[in-house]
């Protein structure tokens, strides 16, 4: 379900997505039901279904429940909890006479071979893509084979290696061959291990996982100051560069005989979002050093089978030599508070009830605090990037952070979730401690992503540190951008609180490229400006943004090229059939693009579209107007002072030209 299916495109061309028979009924209508013959005791189930289930997670639950009031009779029990991930496999994409067909073969060893879990599902040898094949007809145009090797460990129970793609091997060609940063004598952990940092990358803390029907560690003992500020005294779950970085790609050779190499380093933060009591737990950027999970590119050499022929070298530095990453969330496991609540005396139909007071302690521990903004991108950004060229200088990357693009703070009320207490229904008035804590840490500010990891400014500089060429990236700074919004109700723990759901676009308005020489330095500035297109089946906008103005500024001579694009519902009525006519096809295109020099117009071009016998009753262009400016030509309605310039006589059924002409007459087929 909700896997792509099928394309149809406006010229009648389709495109199919075919996956392989994944029903589970037709005698398989009790699965996971029935006991007598569901997967989990199951011998009567079909090895051709057993692939499209993976299971991702097992757990062994043990509880005891005890009746609450008269009779106090412990009752309880034991037994396996499993997931399962239902996978879809893709078995071709077709097309007008063409096909790509994908072959899938089983990988030859069991995933979570545990000898501890007894589970029906983890007997399943899954399937790994082993061949694409693209034809042409029958022709077959490309065949592609795809050639693997299981690394850390081996097929015995106990043991869990991984599928490593080794080779891609195109009938005719020398492969592409992969290498990874994996000994002979490594042994991976087993797929569900506790050896893994917050950010859940392995750290080898193979302590971690639990012995048979034991208790996985996954919680750090912490220690929580006056303030309520947690901080972690174990290691448990702290980073390893040296484990993290087990099976990264480490040379990939070229069929030329080439190769490139890769170089890791750990992932280092300058800066953390984190929540703080010096913040009332709001979440703000606090300067702070560390490591988080995963590793990142240090060095990239080229060979040309020989020599080195290239290498690039990446530092992520501030110019003070602190580190540019941005941590985006750091995790608190522990969280606890008080409520002192009040009940007040009251009548009700002349009965007088008595009010009593007392308090409770709250308390819960989790492995994990991940938020919006560790799930937007990377659980790390980074600010800055050099990328140093052997002997060709190098470019400073300035990128757009969290620092100066923040989630949205409108300051939105926080109201208290209140409590009906006694039978008057009076209101229970409570006090909680800490509330700052409990009140705010679960407040999301309005997400801003959209904004962040997009290029800000390029410094390219030589050898010699002179700089070369900077170009600077300008986005969509219009303030009224944060009234394009969809809300909606949240909670943070007794508090409840209006959120935002931004829908604006962030498109590219202005990019500004100086280059520097001795003479002097040359700036060429390119703007962009977008207008909101309306949305053809109501009178309301579509948010969908188009190109409305694109202009370019030469410092030499001060001259602006500008061009105008002009669309369907700015140059036809909008009860014309020509407007109704795009309006039901549903095309937005820029049928008028008008060139200025300095504010004087230079140019114009329209394009003609029609919807008739010579283009099958398709929405399609059917000539090409333009013309310099000034001229003496003859007013054209709907087109302007232009002459026709090209015709497309006529098109195949399914959109494409068959004949256009040319202005001189010449026609073409």
């Amino acid at each position: 379900t909700w896997h792509l299916k099928k394309i149809e495109y406006y010229n009648g061309n389709v495109t199919n997505y075919n996956y392989q028979n994944d029903q589970i009924v037709d005698g398989y209508s009790d699965f996971c039901t029935n006991p007598a013959t569901s997967w989990f005791k199951g011998t009567n189930n079909s090895t051709s279904y057993k692939r499209l289930f993976f299971m991702t997670e097992s757990v062994f639950d043990s509880r005891g429940f005890v009746d609450d009031g008269v009779n106090i009779t412990p009752t309880g029990g034991s037994g396996n909890l499993y997931t399962l991930h239902k996978k879809v496999f893709l078995e071709s994409i077709t097309g007008n006479n063409f096909s790509i067909n994908f072959t899938y073969t089983e990988q030859g060893f069991f995933f979570n071979n545990n000898p501890n879990l007894h589970a029906y599902f983890k007997e399943i040898d899954e399937y790994k893509l082993s061949n694409i094949k693209l034809q042409y007809g029958s022709q077959v145009i490309t065949n592609i084979d795809l050639l693997y090797t299981i690394k850390g460990g081996t097929t015995v129970e106990g043991s869990y290696p991984r599928l490593f793609l080794d080779k891609v091997q195109e009938t005719g060609k020398p492969p592409h061959q992969f290498e990874y940063d994996i000994l002979p004598t490594q042994n991976l952990p087993l797929p569900s291990t506790c050896a893994v940092d917050f950010w859940g990358f392995y750290n080898g803390k193979l302590t971690n996982d639990p012995p048979p029907f034991g208790y996985a560690q996954l919680i750090p003992q912490s220690s929580v100051d006056s303030n309520h500020d947690q901080t972690f005294t174990s290691d448990i779950r702290n980073s390893n560069f040296n484990f993290a970085k087990i099976g990264m790609l480490k040379k990939v050779i070229y069929p030329t005989a080439g190769h490139s190499e890769f170089e890791y380093e750990p992932q280092t933060y300058g800066k953390r979002l984190e929540r703080k009591s010096v913040g009332n737990f709001l979440p703000a950027v606090y300067d702070v050093t560390g490591e988080v999970g995963g590793v990142r590119i240090k060095k990239i050499s080229d060979f040309d089978g020989v020599n080195i022929v290239n290498v690039k070298i990446y530092e992520y530095l501030n110019s003070n030599n602190s580190s540019s990453g941005i941590l985006m969330s750091w995790p608190r496991t522990k969280f606890s508070y008080t409520n002192n609540y009040n009940v007040p005396s009251c009548y009700k139909d002349g009965v007088f009830y008595n009010g009593y007071s007392g308090s409770y302690t709250s308390s819960k521990s989790q492995s994990s605090s991940l938020n919006i903004n560790s799930l937007e991108n990377s659980n790390i950004s980074y600010s800055k990037v050099i990328e140093r060229t052997l002997n060709s200088g190098y470019k400073i990357y300035k990128f757009k952070d969290y620092v100066d693009n923040p989630d949205v703070n409108d300051n939105t009320p926080l109201v208290q979730l209140v409590s009906q207490g006694n039978l008057c229904k009076e209101i229970i008035n409570e006090t909680i401690t800490p509330q700052n804590l409990v009140k705010n840490f679960n407040v999301l500010y309005h997400d801003r992503s959209i904004e962040r990891g997009k290029i800000d400014n390029i410094l390219i500089y030589d050898n010699n540190n002179n700089l070369l060429l900077k170009e600077e990236y300008l986005y969509n700074t219009d303030p009224n951008r944060f009234n394009l919004f969809s809300q909606y109700g949240s909670i943070s723990n007794h508090w409840w609180y209006k959120s935002k759901q931004y829908y604006y676009s962030d498109f590219l308005t202005e990019k500004k490229v100086t280059q520097f020489a001795t003479s002097g330095s040359l700036i060429v500035t390119e703007k962009s400006s977008y207008i909101s297109a309306p949305n053809y089946n109501t009178t309301t906008m579509s948010n969908q943004d188009v190109l409305s103005e694109s202009s370019t500024t030469s410092s030499v001579n001060n001259e602006i090229i500008k061009t105008e694009y002009k669309y369907p519902w700015q140059n036809y009525l909008s009860t014309s059939a020509e407007f109704l006519n795009f309006k039901n096809a549903n095309i937005i295109f820029p049928v008028r693009e008008i060139q200025y020099r300095n504010a004087v117009k230079l140019s114009e071009k329209f394009t003609l579209f029609a919807k008739d016998a010579s283009t099958n009753s398709l929405m399609l262009p059917k000539n090409i107007y333009s013309a310099k400016f000034p001229n003496t030509f003859a007013n054209i309605t709907d087109v302007g002072n232009l002459e026709k310039k090209s015709t497309y006589d006529f098109y195949y059924a399914k959109g494409n030209i068959l004949q256009f002409t040319q202005e001189n007459g010449m026609s073409t087929t």
